[in-house]
């Protein structure tokens, strides 16, 4: 073996086990559909990019907004939703519904823990509410309307710590919940808010999903064979280099 072509195996070496640290990012898509539940009037499927922003939207008589987020690297596959503001406009009790679906992912390829973490508050006449939040994970890679429902974490219902105005922190039970997910190809991760609110009443909520190895990281075996196809090369050769002269 040449000087040179060890230094290119080194250089391979190198950047293979860098990439192995490196987040890795797939063409991860966001789709929601908001739901004014007691009227029955749905908003189309929207979105379909990087990440979801409406702010300001309403759908019957709900006025919202939410940010909708995925992440992915070796270590997890990620969707955090944020709705900001979910207010009822009408003079009665309303249920609203909102659904966020991210399609894409391709890490952890494993068999990973699908997790769910809740918070929020509320404001404005705090009697009468109720808040129930889940998390889907689908190993189809298929959005929450079209079947993507293979995996859940059950349900986190919501419970106001008070009654008292102006604002209380719901208390969601249980807080963080998990579940076994096969994450073996592409998946999709889904989140439903149903949530029902007396005339004028108003709540922001908070979940983050993860698809998660148990263990840690686990990088990709492409990752792992290009690192270490290297090594035994490597080694003869500068044994040989190390071996004295005769």
């Amino acid at each position: 073996m040449t000087f040179g072509l060890a230094r290119k195996l080194v250089g391979a070496t190198l950047i293979a086990l860098a990439a192995m640290t490196m987040p890795a990012r797939a063409a991860i898509t966001v789709f929601y559909q908001a739901t004014d539940v007691t009227g029955g009037t749905s908003t189309a499927i929207l979105g379909g990019g990087s990440s979801v922003g409406a702010p300001g939207t309403n759908i019957g008589q709900f006025n919202y907004n939410i940010t909708s987020t995925p992440t992915e690297s070796a270590t997890a596959g990620t969707l955090a939703t944020t709705t900001t503001t979910i207010k009822n406009n009408d003079a009665g009790t309303r249920t609203f519904q909102l659904v966020v679906s991210a399609l894409g992912y391709s890490l952890p390829v494993t068999t990973a823990l699908l997790s769910s973490t809740a918070v929020g508050n509320s404001a404005v006449g705090l009697a009468g509410q109720t808040v129930v939040l889940q998390t889907y994970a689908d190993d189809a890679n298929q959005r929450f309307d079209s079947g993507g429902l293979a995996t859940t974490t059950g349900a986190q219902n919501g419970a106001l710590s008070t009654t008292a105005p102006p604002t209380s922190n719901y208390v969601f039970t249980p807080t963080n919940v998990a579940a076994a997910f096969a994450a073996t190809a592409t998946y999709s991760i889904s989140q439903v808010f149903t949530i029902t609110l007396a005339a004028g009443q108003q709540a922001s909520l908070s979940l983050t999903s993860a698809a998660t190895p148990p263990g840690g990281v686990v990088p990709e075996p492409a990752t792992l064979a290009l690192a270490f196809s290297a090594l035994p090369a490597l080694g003869v050769y500068y044994a040989r280099r190390r071996r004295p002269k005769a």
